[in-house]
């Protein structure tokens, strides 16, 4: 039975008291499948009201529970969904297809996840990248055309990652360089200082690799974390040393497979010759045991590894989402080694398309150990806005007594 488009209209009244808000209940329509009998029981009057409704009200992708429902309207042959729940199109057997709902130009991609879980993705319609334009939330990777962001209702952001009146700014330097006789060539980096730095004395430091995407606004954002902790008073004041794998001329040749994958000649390099330039020019504190080395990806590869390569330098370790399949071999490496007692490991990754096993793996080899770490899972991938939205943890966990 079709209904006629008052009777349709008077459905939509229940998405009108909510007006404003994204509820996190499911509104008329209490599963995708009620609201695709809908869509397909609908006149185009009483179809279009309900898209008007239903973009005027927030509420695209439609949530249902655990249950989305990515909706796309326009004439097409094929339209796929991309984004971080499938690595953006390289994990190809996780269904990202859409289906023409009858013979109307409405598309319905259909998906479950984790009632807290925040992820990126884009339209493809007969190929070309969409943005969602149903959907207010967008998302910038760091050097990336803009992505939709996915909320789902229990997804709460970070309140750290955010500047917040009155809280004093500390000091990000201008770019540096070093010439490395271990890596043959020159290596940009930027410092950051805490407010009232010129007032302080033995500072912890922590060395980023991917430097500019842990600073970057649209990355990490570290320095407005670093800023509203040290406020709060979760961490201490902190000196931080943010690398650049990028060749300084040309700058578009990125060197982090060569430093990150278990690189003697780069461990070197931040040992022996980046981390005395840096005590020598900053207030900093020499004990191993303040000194950390922390990154993502790759990046947690390689913090990993500079645990074993150079445990009387770094005892704290911050790994994100690390991928440690980039070089197995880490594995062994930490069955055959023996850590200092009072070496730390920050561990976090998300649960959708991310480095899950792999970080299971490494925790169970800690474990084994007795290690001294901490094991952080979000439902989140592998982008900035999961090692953004764990960044604070792995501070303050790094940090604290």
């Amino acid at each position: 039975m079709r209904l006629a488009p008052s009777g349709f209209l008077l459905t939509l009244g229940l998405l009108a008291a909510c007006a404003g808000t994204r509820s996190t209940t499911p509104g008329p329509f209490p599963s995708l499948q009620a609201l695709r009998h809908a869509i397909l029981a609908a006149d185009p009057a009483a179809r279009t009201a309900l898209w008007d409704t239903l973009v005027a009200q927030a509420r695209l992708p439609y949530i249902a529970g655990d249950s989305v429902a990515f909706l796309y309207r326009g004439d097409a042959t094929t339209v796929q969904w991309q984004g971080s729940f499938n690595a953006f199109g390289r994990m190809t057997q996780v269904p990202n297809t859409g289906q023409r709902l009858g013979d109307t130009d409405w598309w319905l991609f259909a998906a479950r996840f984790p009632t807290d879980a925040r992820l990126d993705y884009w339209i493809e319609a007969d190929g070309e990248r969409l943005l969602d334009d149903t959907n207010p939330h967008v998302f910038k990777p760091v050097g990336q055309p803009l992505s939709s962001e996915l909320r789902m209702p229990r997804w709460r952001p970070s309140p750290w990652i955010a500047p917040q009146p009155g809280v004093p700014t500390g000091t990000l330097s201008d770019s540096l360089l070093i010439d490395s006789e271990a890596l043959g060539y020159r290596v940009h980096y930027r410092v950051y200082t805490p407010p009232a730095y010129e007032r302080r004395r033995r500072l912890p430091t922590v060395y980023v690799t991917d430097g500019p995407s842990y600073y970057h606004e649209d990355g990490g954002r570290m320095p407005i974390i670093l800023d509203n902790l040290l406020a709060a008073q979760k961490i201490p004041p902190l000196v931080v040393v943010f690398l650049d794998p990028k060749d300084p001329e040309p700058p578009h040749r990125n060197r982090r497979n060569d430093e990150y994958l278990l690189s003697n000649a780069f461990a070197t390099f931040v040992a022996e010759e980046l981390v005395p330039v840096i005590d020598a020019a900053y207030r900093t504190d020499r004990d191993p045991a303040q000194r950390a080395i922390l990154g993502s990806s790759y990046g947690g590869l390689n913090a990993a590894f500079f645990a074993l390569a150079r445990p009387n330098i770094f005892r704290k370790i911050g790994m994100q989402s690390p991928a440690l399949e980039g070089a197995s071999r880490i594995y062994d490496r930490y069955v055959q080694a023996r850590l200092p007692a009072d070496t730390r490991f920050f561990i976090s990754t998300g649960t959708i398309a991310d480095t899950r096993a792999q970080a299971d793996r490494f925790v169970a080899l800690l474990e084994q150990k007795g290690a001294t770490f901490t094991y952080h899972q979000l439902s989140d991938s592998h982008t900035w806005g999961n090692y953004r939205a764990t960044l604070d943890d792995a501070l303050i966990y790094l940090w604290s007594e």
